[in-house]
């Protein structure tokens, strides 16, 4: 199977917020994240919605764990912020 069709990990915010982020962009993060109109102005079009998040860097994926976690959120595994996780702090 094509790996634009496979499955990938959900998101989440269950790891509590990042302090390196406020709380306004956190609030607008998810917004796009669940905006049902979020296809109709990705450029270009034809991505599905992993490729879409993932492409605008609305999610990223912890190096420790593989936990697919929000912007402006910690990890949901590992408890890590975006900026230190895998780096041991």
């Amino acid at each position: 199977m094509p790996e634009r069709f496979q499955r990938r990990a959900p998101w989440s915010t269950a790891g509590g917020p990042d302090e390196a982020f406020g709380e306004p962009f956190r609030r607008a993060t998810h917004a796009l994240l669940t905006d049902p109109q979020l296809e109709a102005w990705f450029p270009g079009g034809g991505a599905d919605y992993d490729e879409m998040v993932r492409a605008l860097e609305l999610v990223w994926e912890c190096p420790v764990d593989g936990h697919v976690n929000a912007v402006g959120y910690r990890c949901a595994g590992c408890g890590a912020g975006q900026a230190t996780a895998g780096r041991g702090a």
